[in-house]
């Protein structure tokens, strides 16, 4: 209703369902990232890889999820098929 008006409306994604799902990798995943943080020395790509490796997604549906993303970077992700049906996967 809200972006019908002419009002920006950020899309948001729920990840609650997916992270219920795999709790204890998630928790060991955070646990790992938290190390070093008082000293400003935590590292954030388990975590980052931790969403990016959930499962395979297309960027049709990217797209839709979060229109104003740009397209993966090259050596991020890999092609899992061909034509519309093709996939992408976290390498």
């Amino acid at each position: 209703m809200l972006q019908s008006h002419g009002f920006e409306v950020s899309r948001y994604v729920s990840l609650e369902r997916l992270v219920e799902e795999r709790r204890e990798e998630y928790y060991r995943v955070l646990g790992e990232c938290s190390q070093g943080w008082h000293e400003e020395k935590y590292e954030i790509m388990p975590w980052w890889n931790y969403f990016l490796g959930l499962e395979p997604f297309t960027l049709a549906g990217l797209a839709a999820q979060l229109p104003a993303l740009s397209r993966p970077k090259a050596g991020m992700v890999e092609l899992t098929g061909r034509g519309r049906g093709a996939q992408w996967e976290r390498k």
